[in-house]
């Protein structure tokens, strides 16, 4: 078997020993008019822009986000051949509906022979897992199928007999079900299983992915950012040390400034909402990085053609995300009002 350079997913919530994933707040949410009106709740002065167009984010203006991860796992026969079956899986991580065959690209297994359940757990949530935990990497891409067997997954296309190695003491081993077939990017379904001396199982069979993943977002505590209705709009992050999760940020992984409108909905509702922020936004832009701290929001776009400003009516959240990152939580999220 041979090790990959990067790894994996994300989503929900049991133990004692459990993973603190996302964080996110999305707060002071005002609609964007040139006269902002604040949301109920939240207090009546509200920021005012730099007149340059600068809108300097600091860890004060970052979200923060508490959640779980509930991998199922599955305690397997040692040795022998392992069956896969998705074939009744209709919801995802995020719980949104799920076809086994036309989602499905391609599945993969990770071996990790120095954690236990609570660590993968952990390293998912907190994207921490490193080559160094990884014994090996196969995978598998099932075409229509809706089932697999352990003996069928490759290393690029070479046999490594990996049932074979499904043995006793080997730790911990993960199973990703995703779309797309970038390692760590795109699951829709995990799991564990792990080489157990009285196990009886020869099966993984993954029902619903939705409840795997638990979250509280709090929506109260960030302090909201500036913008200029009609621009400039210069946004400078180099101020910004600390992730939604409180973790050191590492700002060359962040690739990507998405900029959304939420009208007629309220804290409230954004929050309960958290993990469709891109589903439930009305319009959203958004701008590819490739290094740096700063980012101008006129290289905005969508399908539509260039950010228009902020005349339109809000809520407006802006976030800087790492879009190949396992954990698909924004390193940053905040509300802009706009004046």
């Amino acid at each position: 078997m041979a090790n990959p350079d990067s790894l994996a997913v994300s989503r929900p919530a049991r133990r004692a020993h459990r993973a603190s994933l996302w964080r996110g707040v999305v707060l002071g949410l005002t609609v964007a008019c040139r006269e902002p009106v604040p949301a109920p709740g939240v207090e009546t002065t509200l920021p005012k822009p730099d007149p340059s167009g600068l809108i300097l984010l600091t860890n004060l203006h970052n979200f923060s986000y508490v959640g779980d991860l509930d991998v199922p796992f599955y305690p397997t026969v040692p040795g022998v051949d392992i069956r896969f079956d998705w074939s009744t899986a209709t919801d995802d991580l995020q719980c949104h509906a799920l076809s086994p065959v036309d989602d499905i690209d391609n599945l993969a297994v990770l071996a990790l022979p120095n954690l236990d359940e609570a660590g993968v757990e952990y390293g998912l949530s907190n994207d921490s897992l490193q080559q160094a935990d990884m014994g090996g990497y196969v995978s598998y891409a099932p075409g229509d199928e809706t089932e697999a067997w352990l003996s069928s997954f490759t290393f690029f296309g070479t046999d490594t007999d990996i049932e074979t190695l499904h043995q006793l003491d080997t730790g911990s081993w993960l199973l990703l079900v995703t779309s797309g077939d970038t390692l760590g990017v795109g699951a829709r379904l995990l799991a564990l299983f792990t080489p157990t001396a009285e196990a009886s199982a020869t099966e993984v069979e993954l029902g619903s992915g939705c409840g795997i993943l638990s979250f509280e977002a709090d929506l109260e505590a960030l302090t909201p950012a500036a913008a200029l209705v009609d621009g400039p709009w210069l946004v400078d992050w180099t101020g910004l040390t600390l992730d939604g999760r409180t973790h050191p940020i590492e700002a060359t992984r962040i690739n990507q400034l998405m900029v959304a409108r939420y009208p007629g909905r309220t804290i409230r509702e954004i929050e309960e909402g958290f993990l469709d922020l891109e589903l439930d936004a009305e319009e959203l832009w958004t701008t590819q990085l490739t290094g740096g701290t700063t980012a101008d929001l006129a290289s905005l776009g969508n399908s539509a053609g260039p950010f228009p400003g902020f005349a339109a009516e809000g809520p407006w959240l802006l976030a800087l995300r790492c879009t190949l990152c396992s954990n698909p939580a924004p390193r940053f999220l905040t509300v802009l009002v706009p004046s």
